[in-house]
């Protein structure tokens, strides 16, 4: 029916969407709650909020950008490179200046969804492609990276980012863990997140879309360093004070195995990728292109 619908309805029906939905998913300049409310909340819980329900609200969006498009009138595309690295550029510059590192995840989720809304609008089969991979290695590696909060938080009852440091010595598990999770969300290889950027940065050389992927590539840069600079004081720092706990601090076995289990996904997908999950990933794909 699209192509039968004045540009101008289709064009008005679009923007309260995207605002609305644009919300949730937490798209600048509409990102303010995101933070406070996936920080604050209980570490499962933000795991399924930054994790989960921001990258599904999206698809949403991104299954309705098609339908604009049909008209032939409204370049929705270009609209999407623009909101999305708006988001990306943004978010990498907070990541920098974050105090808190629960809401320093969550700042990196306002950067990823600025990365998938990007490689929607750089279109082709490519960029589609990227987008829907990265929705899928978000929600692993956003989950592992909250769960790996909640155990840092359990070993030192503290969500300031300056009050932490030598957590290796304090409590190495949860070290492990938080290092872990910032290199993976960062984007390092060769995991999971790594392969869906990369692809999508591809995909936007291939759509001869060169500055829109220069200035991509420059802000998960900025946010890759941004974020390792906080971790890496915290995991390897010099502790601030001589209370420093002279035997590591033990989590829970069921904190520990489920860091184990979450981690798995992410390491596999880094160098493995399933043929039915291609399949379920095409599929996605072409939903964005109809």
């Amino acid at each position: 029916m699209a192509p039968r619908v004045s540009p101008a309805v289709l064009a008005t029906g679009f923007v309260p969407i995207l605002v609305g939905f644009g919300a949730k998913v937490g798209l600048v300049p509409l990102h303010t709650w995101l933070p406070d409310a996936h920080s604050q909340a209980p570490s499962p819980i933000c795991a399924l909020l930054s994790g989960i329900k921001t990258t599904v609200i999206l698809y949403v969006i991104l299954r309705l950008v098609p339908v604009l498009n049909a008209s032939g009138k409204v370049d929705v595309d270009a609209w999407a490179m623009i909101v999305g690295l708006f988001s990306v550029g943004i978010a990498a510059f907070l990541i920098i200046q974050v105090t808190d590192y629960k809401r320093l995840f969550a700042f990196s989720t306002v950067e990823h969804m600025g990365i998938i809304l990007t490689a929607a609008g750089i279109g082709g089969v490519a960029g589609h492609y990227g987008a829907v991979y990265q929705i899928l290695n978000h929600a692993l590696t956003k989950s592992f990276c909250f769960y790996a909060a909640g155990a840092t938080l359990l070993a030192v009852d503290t969500r300031q980012i300056a009050d932490v440091r030598g957590l290796i010595r304090t409590s190495p598990s949860a070290a492990v863990a938080l290092l872990f999770g910032g290199i993976a969300i960062a984007g390092a290889p060769p995991l999971a997140v790594f392969l869906s950027e990369f692809s999508i940065l591809r995909s936007g050389i291939a759509e001869q879309h060169y500055v829109a992927t220069g200035l991509l590539a420059a802000f998960v840069i900025v946010a890759f360093f941004g974020i390792l600079y906080h971790l890496n004081r915290m995991v390897f720092g010099r502790p601030v004070t001589s209370t420093t706990h002279s035997v590591p601090i033990r989590l829970p076995r069921s904190c520990v195995l489920t860091l184990i289990l979450a981690s798995a996904p992410i390491i596999i997908l880094g160098v493995y990728m399933p043929q039915p999950l291609h399949r379920l990933l095409e599929m996605a794909a072409s939903g964005l292109s109809r």
